[in-house]
C-alpha cells in the first residue's frame, strides 16, 4: 500500500514548518465544533453539579488520550492511525483501524447537516427533508475539485471564533440572572452515563493532533509540543465549554434544549449568529469529506486524473450526501446523535485506540520508551474506561427506554 493511500499520510516536514501557536490554534479549532451547542442541556439532564464534574472528567481523559498519542507518534515516527497500525500491528488490523478512523469523519458530516438544518429551519417554510436536501447542494460542488478543500481551512478558524462569540454572547444574556434551583432528586447514574459520551465527543480531535504533530520537523520542538500542547488545548477548550454550559443554562432560565441556539428565550436575539454557524458548518463539510473521498478513490483508481475516477467521484459524493443527509433527517436531535456517536465511535477513537497503541509501544525494547510501567498502566486504564463508558452508556439508555 502506497503512503498516499493512508488516511492521513506521513509527510516529511521542514524544520519549524509548524509553530507552537499555529498548532495550538489548529487543534483548538478542531475541538471546538457543533458539540458545544448541546452542553447547556447536559446540565438539565444530569443536574448542574454532576454535569460540570463529568465535563471536567472528560477533559482529563482527553488530555491523557492526546498525550498518549503524542508519545506513540514520537516513538514510532508515524502520524496517522493507519500509519501507527502499520508499525505496531498486522496488516489485517490496518483495515480495521482504517474503518474506525473513517467513521468519525462521516459522523461529523451528519452532525453538521443536522445542526445546519435545525438552525435554518425557522427561516424557511420547507419540510425537514427538503431543507436538508437543499443544504446539501451548498457543499456538494465544493467536494468535487481537488484544490477546494485546501482553500477552506479558514472555516475551522471561523468555528473557533463562533465558539468564543457564543460564550461571550451567552454571558451577556446571563448577566443578572440567578442560578435556578435544582430539583430535589437523587443523581441517576443513567443520566450521567448519557452525558459522558456527549462530553467525550466534544474533545475529539485526535486525527488532527497526529497530523499537526507530523508537521513538526525539529525534534526538540516536537518534545515541547508533546509536553505542553495537549494540556493547553484541553484547558482552553474546557474554559470555553464551561462558559457555554453555565451561561447557556443561566440564560435559558435552567431549561435549555439540546441545541442551545434553538432555545425559545434565546432564538430571536441570536438569529444572525445562527445563520453564521450554519454557514460555517456547511463550508466545513468539504474539508471533512476530502480524506474519505481520497481513500476510496485511491483504493479503486491508480491514476488520479482518469475519467473513471472523476465519474466515480461524482456518483460516490452524491451517494455520500444521500446517506449522510438521510441520517441527519431521521436523527432525533443533537443530544441523542452526539450520545450515539460518542458511545460507539467516539470512545473507541478517543480512548480505546490510543490506549491500545500506547500499550503496544510499551511492549519490548524496540521503541526505548521511558517510564514504561506508568505508560502501560495508563494504556490499560484508557482501554478499560473507553470500553466501560460505551457499554454502560448504551446499557443505561436501553434500560431507561424499556422501563
Amino acid at each position: 500500500m502506497s503512503e498516499r493511500r493512508l488516511l492521513l499520510p506521513v509527510k516529511v516536514a521542514r524544520p519549524g514548518s509548524s509553530s507552537f501557536s499555529a498548532s495550538f490554534v489548529s487543534l483548538s479549532s478542531s475541538i471546538l465544533g457543533a458539540g458545544l451547542l448541546a452542553l447547556p442541556n447536559t446540565l438539565v439532564v444530569a443536574t448542574p453539579m454532576p454535569a460540570l464534574v463529568a465535563l471536567g472528567g472528560a477533559g482529563l481523559l482527553a488530555f491523557a488520550s492526546l498525550h498518549s498519542l503524542t508519545v506513540v507518534a514520537h516513538a514510532t515516527q508515524a502520524y496517522s492511525y493507519e500509519a501507527i497500525t502499520r508499525r505496531l500491528c498486522s496488516p489485517h488490523h490496518g483495515q480495521f483501524i482504517r474503518a474506525i478512523a473513517l467513521l468519525p469523519l462521516f459522523g461529523s458530516v451528519v452532525i453538521y447537516l443536522l445542526v445546519a438544518t435545525d438552525l435554518l429551519a425557522p427561516f424557511v417554510g420547507l419540510s425537514r427533508p427538503a431543507l436538508c436536501a437543499l443544504l446539501c447542494l451548498v457543499p456538494f460542488p465544493l467536494c468535487l475539485p481537488d484544490v477546494v478543500p485546501h482553500f477552506l481551512h479558514w472555516t475551522r478558524h471561523l468555528m473557533l471564533l463562533c465558539a468564543i462569540y457564543l460564550a461571550a454572547s451567552l454571558s451577556i444574556h446571563a448577566a443578572g440572572a440567578t442560578w435556578p434551583s435544582a430539583p430535589a432528586t437523587s443523581i441517576a447514574w443513567a443520566d450521567v452515563s448519557y452525558i459522558v459520551p456527549i462530553h467525550l465527543t466534544t474533545f475529539l480531535c485526535h486525527v488532527q493532533l497526529l497530523k499537526t504533530y507530523g508537521a513538526i520537523g525539529d525534534i526538540q520542538q516536537a518534545l515541547t509540543h508533546q509536553r505542553y500542547l495537549p494540556v493547553l488545548v484541553v484547558l482552553f477548550s474546557l474554559a470555553i465549554y464551561y462558559a457555554v454550559a453555565m451561561f447557556g443554562y443561566l440564560a435559558a432560565n435552567g431549561a435549555p434544549i439540546d441545541n442551545v441556539l434553538l432555545t425559545p428565550t434565546l432564538r430571536t436575539d441570536l438569529d444572525g449568529f445562527r445563520v453564521v454557524v450554519a454557514t460555517s458548518l456547511l463550508l466545513s463539510i468539504p474539508r471533512t469529506y476530502y480524506p474519505l473521498r481520497d481513500i476510496f478513490e485511491d483504493t479503486y483508481f491508480a491514476e488520479r486524473k482518469s475519467v473513471g475516477r472523476l465519474v466515480f467521484r461524482m456518483v460516490a459524493t452524491l451517494g455520500f450526501f444521500a446517506v449522510a443527509g438521510g441520517f441527519a433527517v431521521v436523527s432525533p436531535g443533537l443530544g441523542l446523535t452526539l450520545f450515539w456517536f460518542g458511545a460507539t465511535v467516539g470512545s473507541v477513537v478517543m480512548l480505546v485506540l490510543p490506549g491500545f497503541f500506547l500499550f503496544e509501544v510499551t511492549q519490548g525494547p524496540a521503541f526505548a520508551l521511558p517510564g514504561t510501567t506508568a505508560y502501560k498502566a495508563l494504556a490499560v486504564l484508557l482501554m478499560l474506561l473507553g470500553s466501560g463508558i460505551s457499554i454502560s452508556a448504551i446499557y443505561g439508555l436501553v434500560a431507561a427506554a424499556l422501563t
